[in-house]
């Protein structure tokens, strides 16, 4: 079986987009969700329609990787940034993935003991697991290709940034500052940590690229 690098993106629509781009393809469905397989240089590429949380990716990196010998895997989403210099439209590559949690509303003294915000045994086991970590080289390869690319397209330089991982949305005055500086993340999105977590753990390079839909300003 020959080699194949899986790119995971929110939407059909975009999967068909990418796939445009590539040579001969089909579609298919994995038994979870739509799929395609291409080819780009004489690589196999198989790109998934995966939307949900960070269990949802998961699953899909763990299904996907019984089917395909995988060399590499790339989650391709929008994220929402809390970093204050990170605006719309900017692109991002993760290299580490957290937990985090925004409460649904959040109040003016932002000092409050954790254990009067995070409640409960299990949130607290959820948010005490250990970052999981993109494979450094695929982060450093993103970088040089979208240098080189950015400077022929007038586009900024993608960004490194720690992302944080909640199915709850982010709500409330200041919900930037409270990720940023509980966590100590940059953007938020809802699966890249069990997307991450399951290529380490079936032994697949992973990696996050990002483009920011939404930022800190917003409420």
């Amino acid at each position: 079986m020959p080699p194949s690098i899986l790119l995971t993106v929110p939407t059909s629509q975009i999967a068909s987009n990418i796939v445009k781009r590539l040579g001969y393809s089909r579609r298919l469905h994995s038994g979870l969700f739509p799929l395609w397989e291409g080819y780009y240089q004489r690589t196999q590429v198989v790109v998934s329609a995966c939307e949900g949380d960070e269990n949802v990716h998961a699953a899909n990196v763990r299904h996907l990787a019984q089917f395909y010998r995988l060399s590499a895997a790339f989650l391709v989403e929008p994220v929402t940034a809390v970093r204050e210099d990170l605006k719309p439209f900017d692109a991002v590559v993760g290299q580490e993935a957290r937990h985090y949690f925004c409460p649904t509303a959040l109040i003016g003294d932002m000092d409050l003991p954790d254990e009067l915000i995070f409640r409960g045994r299990e949130m607290n086991e959820w948010l005490a697991a250990p970052s999981v970590w993109a494979e450094s080289s695929l982060v450093a390869l993103l970088e040089k290709h979208w240098q080189s690319s950015a400077a022929s397209a007038g586009i900024g330089p993608i960004k490194r940034v720690v992302v944080g991982t909640s199915s709850r949305p982010l709500r409330g005055w200041r919900f930037g500052e409270f990720v940023r500086v509980r966590f100590g993340v940059d953007v938020a999105d809802a699966g890249g940590y069990g997307f991450l977590e399951s290529c380490r753990d079936v032994g697949v390079p992973g990696a996050i690229v990002g483009v920011v839909t939404r930022d800190c300003s917003c409420h």
